[in-house]
């Protein structure tokens, strides 16, 4: 199982989260909200109110995942972090793997 991590605008976190749902690239998504970036871009320092995806994959879906995301998210440079857990309980791992591997 992997975990991508990625940040966009409020708006565009329900549309990221239901193509890789309907395209079985991801299981689950969550959404965090509240958060506000600060971060340096052309030169200046921007400050945005972002939502934090959580997006959980198959390490077999994990490059097909990317690719789309890439594709999908409306940032000229969006964040995407790929994080492997040190622990998945067994349950949650095998509901991963079923749901993706169709």
């Amino acid at each position: 199982m992997k975990i991508i991590l990625t940040t966009c605008k409020t708006k565009d976190s329900h549309e990221i989260a239901l193509k890789l749902l309907k395209e079985g690239l991801a299981a689950c998504v969550s959404s965090i909200s509240g958060m506000r970036s600060r971060y340096v871009w052309k030169g200046e320092i921007q400050v945005e109110e972002e939502k934090q995806l959580l997006i959980k994959t198959s390490d077999k879906m994990l490059e097909k995942t990317l690719k789309r995301l890439a594709e999908i998210h409306p940032y000229e440079i969006p964040e995407i972090v790929v994080i492997t857990p040190e622990y998945i309980s067994e349950n949650y791992l095998n509901w991963i793997n079923q749901t993706l591997d169709k």
